[in-house]
């Protein structure tokens, strides 16, 4: 089977969760004897690591980080080549409007902008014309997509939303399907950081992912600026809060506490997380975050709001408490001091992640993708 997925910025430089979504996938299905194509824009500069993939990439009439301008000129411009596979993946929702694929097509939703605006109030992005055109999109896609993947339960309360604001709602006529986001369990594993711990060393926590407000790491700074326990923090990951972060870091003196390590590349991930004794999360929503489980298979208990855990976090294997500095400084104090619950989480993370390993999570995409190819 032939298998195309659509999926803007996905060569270039320090790709998002969804763009190592596709490439994880991609290599998951060719193990399984399928062919895979990524159509994707031209970047400026093209990643390391994805040789093995087959990409195909289109001048891109913007070069703008989630611009719907761009998605739809590469849907357009990829659509013949796309219409030659067996079935299509889209990533983004302008790939919707930009054209009318004559190939059954898949949506996957890694976040949806009807729940994000809903979640987030009117805090930086309630009436941007960018959140508003997607969610326009979405409508779109609520009406028309073949298939539409929800990733947690998060996407799929909030696919239910864009249903009953623009039509047939995709879980009630039946085509909406529930795939989890996946781990290579092979990749990221306990013993991937080396040297195991020290009892005597601080507990070291880490945070990994775009500093943007989404992520709410000024929260996590000013737990540690709140705390008394034996603990560090790394933040790993680049984006516009940098410089302000910093800041906060030297006004509160902790910066003996708190280092930041700046975009940490894909190879680099699975010792960092091995090394690390909790990952934390306190972003305000998430859809099924790729972090959350590769910190999970490295044996790393996970510390995250509500709306980042989803699925996949419990008592069993870490804590789901709300992010305010307060409770992230009681709750990571509580861990340091406790380094047996610590390592005995850590044993059971592991086993939870196996459950989303790519291997499973490719199969139920390829169920979904022989349905649809054989219709």
């Amino acid at each position: 089977m032939h298998v195309g997925v659509l999926q803007a910025y996905f060569a270039r430089p320090e790709p998002g969760g969804g763009e190592r979504h596709t490439e994880h996938l991609a290599r998951a299905l060719g193990a399984r004897g399928h062919d895979v194509t990524v159509f994707t824009d031209e970047p400026r500069e093209c990643r390391d690591g994805i040789g093995d993939i087959d990409v195909r990439t289109y001048p891109s009439p913007r070069d703008v980080k989630a611009n719907p301008v761009t998605e739809l000129g590469l849907a357009r411009a990829a659509r013949a080549d796309a219409e030659a596979c067996d079935a299509l993946l889209l990533t983004d929702e302008s790939a919707t409007l930009g054209a009318a694929f004559d190939v059954p097509t898949a949506m996957v939703f890694h976040l949806v902008w009807h729940g994000w605006l809903a979640r987030a109030g009117a805090r930086g992005i309630v009436g941007k014309p960018q959140a508003l055109a997607y969610a326009a999109l979405e409508r779109r896609i609520a009406r028309h997509a073949d298939r539409v993947v929800a990733i947690s339960d998060n996407v799929r309360e909030d696919i239910a939303r864009v249903g009953r604001l623009g039509g047939p709602d995709p879980a009630a006529d039946g085509r909406l399907v529930d795939i989890p986001n996946g781990v290579d369990t092979e990749r990221f594993h306990p013993g991937a950081g080396g040297a195991g711990g020290d009892d005597e060393r601080p507990v070291r926590i880490h945070f990994q992912g775009r500093l943007v407000e989404q992520k709410r790491p000024g929260r996590l700074v000013d737990a540690v600026a709140q705390s008394d326990g034996d603990w560090r923090l790394t933040v790993g990951g680049d984006g516009p809060l940098r410089g302000e972060l910093e800041r906060r870091v030297r006004r509160a003196g902790i910066g003996d506490r708190v280092e930041f390590l700046g975009y940490v590349p894909d190879a680099d991930l699975p010792a960092r997380y091995a090394r690390s004794d909790v990952f934390v999360l306190p972003s305000a929503y998430e859809g099924m975050p790729l972090t959350v489980l590769e910190a999970l298979a490295s044996g790393t208990p996970v510390v995250a709001s509500p709306r980042a855990a989803t699925d996949v976090v419990d008592d069993a294997v870490g804590q789901v408490v709300e992010p305010t500095p307060e409770r992230l400084a009681l709750t990571l104090d509580g861990l340091a001091r406790d380094r047996d619950a610590v390592d005995a989480m850590g044993e059971r993370a592991r086993e939870r992640a196996l459950d989303y390993d790519w291997s499973r999570v490719a199969g139920e995409y390829e169920s979904l993708f022989g349905e649809l190819s054989s219709r």
